[in-house]
């Protein structure tokens, strides 16, 4: 087989003909995003010896009555992921800030973890000088530029991340910086081996997803087929699943420049399910992604039941996927795995580079011209 020959369009192959041709998605994959999701599991290793290498003040769980988190897009899903993680564990409250300003309660007893993979988000910046104005402490996370330029001149720790990766494909050490952060300060216990095993867990588990497998035994590849030309919408349950729903709306969007919604059950059993099915014709443009596990409330899992068959008698198609493994850390991975496969996939079905995000980029370059 032999795609892209001038004399048959690329839209008129079937998915799996696109998805089996390896030349093809090497073509269309021209900047390597494919390499960056096989490797998500070496940063969270990595980050164990990275943090190790800071000196951390002699700060104490017992000096803060709440953490907040700065960042945006792809450097904030750490800090959704721990907030939703950690909810059963932590003694004080997480907040993740994703805005210019910090809300009233942040000040000397708040200990404020800034998040910019560049170093250079404005948002992110203008939202950690306000917390150095109101005497808090900071720890910062970030490749270099102004933030780590703050870090230095304040004596902020800082932990300087490896550079090269799109926000998005950084989520290994956004995600094991915080965590391993909040154990030096007290927070919760040392979590490096969860984290070496779920690295290896997360390693093992790419076997099910990479190119060569093909399209009849690729979970990936076939949801990916079924999603192209509509608009998904994910579902999670609240907490931890919901951040995963989360997580795959961003990926969807940004990889695969395919618009997605990301919602909560039950939340949205209160209110969203009611619109399903209008205006007229909706359905043929939508499609339901249910992300279950193991560890969701029983009423939870019964809820999905309904919301299925309702759907499903509104004309809606609806997807499940299921978590995998050995604990819950192993089991919202395996999600967040699944969803960046699927998310590579759709995006070679669109025809589109997964990893240029151009708009975003405008949107940077514009909003630096009013500077």
């Amino acid at each position: 087989m032999a795609l892209g020959q001038p004399t048959t369009p690329f839209h008129l192959f079937m998915p799996h003909e696109i998805l089996d041709n390896l030349e093809q998605i090497r073509r269309i994959d021209r900047s390597g995003m494919v390499d960056l999701i096989v490797g998500l599991p070496e940063p969270i290793v990595k980050s164990i010896a990275l943090a190790k290498d800071i000196e951390w003040p002699a700060w104490s769980s017992v000096d803060f009555d709440c953490i907040v988190v700065l960042g945006m897009g792809g450097s904030a899903i750490g800090g959704d992921l721990a907030r939703s993680f950690l909810a059963d564990t932590l003694t004080v409250p997480l907040a993740v800030i994703r805005d210019y300003r910090l809300p009233r309660f942040v000040g000397r007893k708040t200990l404020v973890l800034a998040s910019s993979y560049s170093g250079n988000t404005e948002e992110t910046l203008a939202a950690v000088l306000q917390a150095r104005s109101r005497g808090c402490k900071v720890a910062a996370f970030c490749t270099g530029g102004r933030l780590a330029r703050l870090a230095a001149e304040n004596g902020w720790p800082l932990l300087t991340l490896p550079g090269g990766f799109p926000p998005r494909a950084a989520l290994g050490y956004s995600f094991a910086a915080l965590f391993l952060t909040l154990s030096k300060i007290g927070f919760i216990e040392d979590p490096s081996p969860a984290l070496k095993d779920l690295s290896s867990f997360l390693t093992d588990r790419n076997s099910r997803f990479v190119a060569e497998l093909p399209f009849n035994e690729n979970d990936a590849k076939k949801l990916a087929a079924e999603i192209q030309g509509r608009i998904p919408v994910i579902y999670g349950a609240a907490g931890a699943m919901a951040t995963a729903a989360v997580r795959w709306k961003g990926q969807l969007c940004e990889n695969a420049e395919n618009l997605a919604f990301a919602g909560e059950v039950p939340e949205s059993n209160h209110n969203e399910v009611v619109g399903w099915g209008l205006p007229e014709g909706s359905a043929d443009k939508l499609i339901a992604i249910m992300l279950q596990s193991p560890d969701d409330h029983p009423r939870i899992a019964q809820t999905f039941e309904i919301v299925h068959r309702l759907l499903q008698e509104k004309g809606i198609p609806v997807e499940t996927v299921t978590a995998t493994g050995n604990d819950p850390l192993q089991r919202l991975f395996s999600l967040i795995q699944h969803g960046d496969w699927v998310s590579f996939y759709l995006a070679i079905l669109n025809g589109v580079d997964p990893t240029p995000i151009a708009a975003i980029d405008y949107l940077k370059s514009k909003s630096a011209e009013t500077d």
